[in-house]
């Protein structure tokens, strides 16, 4: 099993006030849904919104290509075109944006370890309704 080393970084959002990344350890077999899943997770945030994903120069850009289909692998996404990115954009009103980012760090699998797995955090992670919490 290959293992790759992902960085997300939330790069935009209506609350975001400070940088927030995870470094991660992931299958590089695993889709788009279950990434997905994985940075909301890790994020905590709650899944209740709509989402998509897509590859483009930078988050705020209209220049996007989209990615219909969330069953294909991140192994057959990367290598993206140099200069751009794989994104993920999550509930269009608040339009949080999170980055993905393959990293050239060599993974090796082990079989003590649970993948997908967060092995780095940077900042701590934005409030996804800072208003309505008490």
């Amino acid at each position: 099993m290959e293992i790759w080393t992902i960085k997300i970084e939330c790069v935009y959002g209506a609350y975001l006030e400070e940088e927030s990344a995870k470094v991660c350890e992931i299958q590089s077999t695993y889709d788009l849904q279950e990434l997905c899943d994985f940075i909301l997770e890790s994020f905590e945030f709650d899944n209740d919104h709509l989402h998509g994903f897509f590859i483009s120069r930078n988050a705020v850009r209209s220049n996007r290509t989209a990615v219909e289909d969330e069953s294909i692998a991140l192994n057959t996404i990367f290598p993206i075109l140099k200069g751009h990115y794989l994104f993920l954009q999550f509930d269009y009103g608040d339009d949080w944006i999170f980055k993905i980012t393959r990293c050239r760090k060599k993974t090796e699998f082990s079989k003590r370890l649970s993948y997908p797995r967060i092995i780095e955090q940077i900042g701590k992670n934005p409030d996804q309704y800072p208003m309505y919490e008490e």
